[in-house]
């Protein structure tokens, strides 16, 4: 009996490349406040961490407070050693770049950081992420892997300030299990 070895070879390639996939894989959707949450309980971080100030980076005072505890972070201007403003911060989940105060009277950039410090656990990967509002990708999560930081971009320029929300992130993870468990244990 002849045996082709290119065949067999190919044939086991093939089946090999097939069974490598996500065959086991399941899509999870977590809504925006339950990603923020469960990564937040896990030691991720979230932090406005850079402002402009009519296009010039201002001097910043960073309050970082109760930042891998779930409180709030802020992100303080200080124009003068009597004044300060919150530009930027994450409340909630929410990131806020809050309108001015009135003796500033300028348009100002703050960059967010979010999903800092940590990866989602062996077996997760990240699909998308979904936010809601007006700004701009500095840095996307790297889809199809286990880094799902990014850092976005919002601008204010009159008295509005401007909220953005994670609407929901989609993962991929063994199947059975919960989507918080992609966070941590």
């Amino acid at each position: 009996m002849i045996f082709n070895y290119k065949k067999i070879y190919l044939l086991l390639s093939v089946f090999i490349l097939a069974g490598s996939g996500s065959v086991n894989a399941a899509e999870y959707v977590l809504n925006g406040i339950s990603a923020w949450s469960a990564a937040k309980t896990n030691g991720f971080q979230f932090y406005p961490y850079e402002a402009k100030v009519d296009g010039a980076r201002a001097k910043l005072d960073t309050w970082i407070i109760g930042a891998r505890d779930g409180g709030d972070v802020w992100l303080r201007y200080k124009p003068n050693p009597v004044t300060s403003v919150k530009l930027g911060q994450i409340v909630g989940g929410n990131m806020i770049a809050n309108k001015t105060a009135p003796f500033l009277n300028k348009s100002h950039t703050v960059k967010f950081k979010a999903f800092y410090g940590k990866r989602l656990m062996p077996g997760w990967k990240i699909k998308k992420v979904n936010l809601r509002g007006s700004y701009v990708w500095v840095t996307k999560p790297k889809y199809g892997s286990n880094k799902i930081r990014f850092i976005i971009k919002a601008s204010v320029n009159g008295d509005r300030s401007k909220s953005i929300t994670i609407r929901n992130i989609i993962l991929e993870g063994p199947p059975g299990k919960r989507a918080q468990d992609a966070f941590g244990n």
